[in-house]
């Protein structure tokens, strides 16, 4: 009989853990569920090449800056900005050499945007947005960001722009009334850039 009761303690023992096994398991797993989820978030927001945003999310995220500066009556500044000549570089230089460019082009503009609320986005190919939420100074921004390319020396033969890689900027900064105006705001800055090209 003590045999019995002995082997009943083991077996609910034994019961007893390895259920607190499974919970923990099950509480590990759930875990590792929750980061990569996570993580899986981040990366839809993220161009994979160069780490900004991507147009995607950018576009998500200005819709609420400019509801925000709307209820705030604070200004929203955005630079569009565009590599010059850039099928050109690739063309002499190859995709890879291309694609370090975007790196570079990409750590150089977001060290200029550096407050929490900007956004730095690859919106395509060679083409990066900035929004500026409440900034004094957007222009000192874009020819900063401008000025830090040049200063890169990268080779470009194939330009008619430069013997050297350079960016154009448009820039510009409306304090919204209403949601629709984004539009203007990014009409506006297009406009700006295709000026600054030519």
């Amino acid at each position: 009989a003590i045999i019995f009761i002995a082997l009943a303690l083991i077996f609910t023992f034994f019961k007893i853990y390895k259920n607190k096994y499974i919970e923990k398991e099950i509480i590990e797993r759930t875990n590792e569920i929750i980061n990569e989820n996570e993580k899986l978030k981040i990366h839809s927001h993220i161009d994979p090449l160069t780490q900004c945003l991507n147009k995607k999310y950018f576009m998500e995220r200005f819709n609420e800056e400019v509801k925000r500066a709307i209820r705030d009556k604070q200004c929203l500044s955005l630079i569009v900005i565009n590599i010059d000549e850039f099928k050109a570089f690739n063309d002499i230089y190859g995709r890879n050499e291309g694609d370090e460019c975007l790196k570079l082009i990409a750590n150089i503009l977001v060290n200029h945007s550096n407050r929490p609320s900007d956004l730095v986005a690859r919106f395509k190919n060679d083409e990066f947005y900035i929004l500026l939420p409440n900034t004094k100074e957007p222009k000192l921004i874009a020819n900063k960001c401008l000025e830090s390319v040049r200063s890169l020396n990268i080779p470009h033969d194939n330009s008619i722009a430069s013997n050297i890689l350079t960016i154009s900027a448009g820039v510009n900064t409306l304090m919204p009334l209403h949601p629709d105006q984004k539009d203007e705001l990014l009409l506006k800055a297009r406009h700006a850039l295709s000026q600054a090209k030519k």
